[in-house]
């Protein structure tokens, strides 16, 4: 497959393809590359002296430093087409027809290629065009971003790359439904999804609740929560937890137990569902005055001993060190002689039985430029003369 994209969303639908073994060629231009190269320490990102972004990304790749505005480019990359099953890329529309490398474009050189194409606004509409990224077009423009806004306070911004992995599992998900369709009629097909439209299907549940004239609640914190279940408190050594329960008519004596609060045993007005949506922000003020008092580690044995489902907000030293993450392989080991990690993490589907390869390191830039093009059929008097036009580096 040909990763065309650049930045993260579409590249990571490709990354997921190559930890199960699929060769994801990245074509990438002759001067800077992906312009996700150089991001490191860029405002808004985290700093570091490794490209620790790059490492993630673009993982088990082979780079093809190529220039398809040039002729004899354009149809070298022909040439790869033809021999591939999938292409990707999140180019705006109208790069897309200006580089001729559309569905429409390629498609007539491979009938059986797949076209997989993310995009910031969609296929349609009059901004298809613009320009996005995963904290504007997923998180802002979703509704996400005011949503999650505490009443009086400025809007958060979300992390780096959530929308962005978001959106390349649905891609991944359009893939092989494409490659399905393929292997029932030999057909290619384009695939597409958007950062705009995986935002709104992330932010489902409140949108639908909007269209079916339901009661929106902001999730605000503790004191204005129409639950005590789900939302952060605060114990006595500065750590924060949240705890889930499904009964809601045992639940409520069962916390009032928990934390040894007899006012809140004597009150039948916290235990029944009705009084819970009317007092639930008396009910957590009483129990977050209880549980600041005592440390973590206490209530965590404490409410793991009753089978309560305890959510600590683990820090990130913590969440590398998860054993349970740890188990199930989510960090597996990255051979990096000469870097700083040593590990990176997996893209978080399992297929049964199968075994995901082992990480590579990504590839600088044109690193693999003749040895592609030989192994798509390129003789050495062509790779020489596309070196000397400066058409591959």
């Amino acid at each position: 497959m040909l990763d065309m994209g650049n930045w993260i969303a579409a590249p990571a639908s490709t990354t997921v393809m190559s930890d199960f073994g699929a060769e994801v060629i990245k074509v990438e231009p002759l001067d800077t590359g992906d312009p996700y190269r150089h991001v490191c320490g860029m405002p808004g990102m985290h700093g570091g002296e490794e490209d620790y972004q790059w490492i993630l990304t673009n993982r088990n790749k082979r780079s093809l430093a190529l220039d398809i505005k040039q002729a004899s480019g354009y149809e070298a990359l022909l040439r790869l087409v033809k021999q591939v099953d999938v292409v990707v890329t999140n180019f705006r529309p109208a790069l897309l027809d200006k580089l001729k490398i559309s569905y429409a474009d390629l498609s007539p050189h491979n009938e059986g290629l797949v076209f997989a194409h993310l995009t910031g606004f969609g296929k349609k509409g009059e901004e298809i065009n613009n320009p996005a990224f995963d904290r504007t077009s997923w998180w802002a423009r979703s509704g996400l971003m005011e949503y999650m806004r505490p009443s009086g306070d400025s809007p958060r911004t979300s992390a780096p790359g959530l929308g962005d992995h978001s959106a390349a599992l649905a891609l991944f998900g359009g893939i092989m439904l494409a490659l399905f369709h393929k292997q029932a009629t030999g057909k290619g097909r384009e695939v597409h999804t958007s950062l705009l439209g995986t935002g709104a299907w992330n932010h489902s549940l409140t949108l639908q609740a909007e269209l079916s004239e339901g009661q929106i609640r902001r999730l605000d914190n503790v004191n204005d929560n129409p639950t005590p279940f789900g939302v952060p408190y605060n114990t006595a050594d500065d750590r924060w937890f949240a705890f889930w329960m499904q009964n809601y008519e045992e639940a409520p004596a069962l916390i009032a137990a928990l934390v040894d609060e007899p006012v809140l045993i004597q009150q039948e007005r916290f235990f029944t569902l009705e009084g819970m949506k009317e007092n639930a922000g008396e009910f957590s003020k009483i129990v977050q005055n209880k549980i600041i008092q005592k440390s973590f580690a206490h209530w965590q044995q404490l409410m793991t001993e009753l089978g309560i489902s305890f959510i600590p907000a683990t820090t990130i030293q913590e969440t590398l060190a998860d054993p349970q993450l740890i188990a199930n392989g989510a960090f597996p080991n990255l051979n990096n002689p000469n870097g700083i990690a040593n590990r990176t993490i997996a893209n978080p589907i399992d297929l049964l039985g199968v075994t995901k390869i082992q990480p590579t390191l990504a590839p600088e830039l044109g690193q693999h430029s003749v040895e592609v093009l030989k192994d798509f059929g390129f003789d050495d008097v062509e790779v020489q003369s596309l070196l000397n036009a400066g058409v591959v580096a």
